[in-house]
């Protein structure tokens, strides 16, 4: 029930306080905060994202970008407020990240200070061409204050920390999404149903609570973890991929760059995921994310993913 209740609070922020997709009426804009284009003056301290291309800029519908070309340029749009902030922006195409062209270079992540009062759009492409014949998946994640560790924030793990969006990158209507790359799926354990949602990690592999991590988990250098996961609680929904990311780029978990996992209606899966620490020492932030019914057929609508609760990985 707490955590039903800290996932109801986090969306609330999300979709409140750091604003939501769809564009605004010219009624609504008298609201806006001098500057911007979605934040509200009302609420003075988040933030904004989304991608979008020069086809879907104006009236796209639910999770869709249309494109005309797999080489066309793309576009995120970024909003802050409040504080400075170091925004890190991830991209995946069929759920593995890709590099991205800015301005003639390349990024695997890009990073992006922004200031108290920063609006702004940032043209990127592929770096490596996309199959042409099919149609795409497209998961592009924005981690806010990518600079700044778990432990050190006020409110740690619990604090809210991305915008993140899974859309349907359409070449061509009459094309199918590509499937997935990975196509095995998870053994979990089903939980009985409870009021609950979204995706957790944590390391409680002997009393099995559905826990938060602590803030700060320290290991050594190319150390093999092991790890619990808990995921699901979606209504209508029948499987789900997970992201696992350390350092603010994609990490290897069970040996493949993303699991599968079967949920069914409201179900909750528990299952352990394998994966190595970093052979640099230093301090990484583990995020994560959770992409529900991902090869839907129907159009969705587009909503923040939800995410792990952020943490620390010391390695030493």
């Amino acid at each position: 029930m707490r955590r039903k209740i800290m996932n109801i609070l986090i969306l609330s922020v999300l979709l409140i306080s750091m604003a939501g997709c769809e564009r605004e009426t010219d009624e609504e804009n008298s609201g806006k905060m001098q500057g911007m284009q979605h934040l509200y003056a009302s609420n003075a301290y988040g933030y904004y994202f989304e991608v979008y291309s020069a086809e879907s800029e104006h009236g796209r519908e639910g999770d869709q970008i249309e494109i005309a070309a797999p080489d066309e340029e793309l576009y995120f749009m970024i909003e802050n407020a409040g504080k400075n902030r170091k925004m890190a922006i991830q991209v995946f195409i069929d759920y593995v990240q890709v590099p991205i062209v800015i301005d003639g270079k390349d990024y695997l992540t890009y990073e992006k200070e922004t200031g108290a009062g920063y609006s702004g759009a940032t043209a990127f492409h592929f770096k490596n061409a996309v199959d042409k014949k099919t149609n795409h998946k497209l998961t592009v994640t924005m981690t806010a204050s990518s600079d700044v560790h778990s432990d050190d924030m006020e409110d740690g793990t619990l604090q809210p920390y991305s915008l993140s969006y899974d859309y349907s990158l359409i070449l061509n209507p009459d094309f199918e999404m590509k499937e997935a790359s990975v196509q095995n799926y998870e053994k979990e354990t089903v939980l009985s149903q409870d009021m609950w949602n979204g995706i957790l990690f944590n390391f409680d592999l002997k009393k099995h609570r559905r826990s938060i991590p602590p803030a700060t988990v320290t290991c050594k250098t190319g150390q093999n973890l092991t790890l619990q996961y808990f995921a699901g609680g979606y209504e209508n929904c029948s499987e789900a991929v997970i992201l696992f990311c350390i350092g603010m780029q994609q990490a290897e978990i069970n040996h493949q760059k993303f699991i599968r996992v079967k949920t069914g209606n409201q179900n909750i899966v528990r299952g352990t995921v394998s994966l190595k620490a970093p052979e640099k020492a230093g301090e990484y932030e583990v995020t994560g994310w959770i992409i529900p019914d991902p090869y839907a057929k129907e159009q969705k609508e587009l909503m923040p993913l939800d995410a792990v609760p952020r943490f620390t990985l010391v390695v030493k």
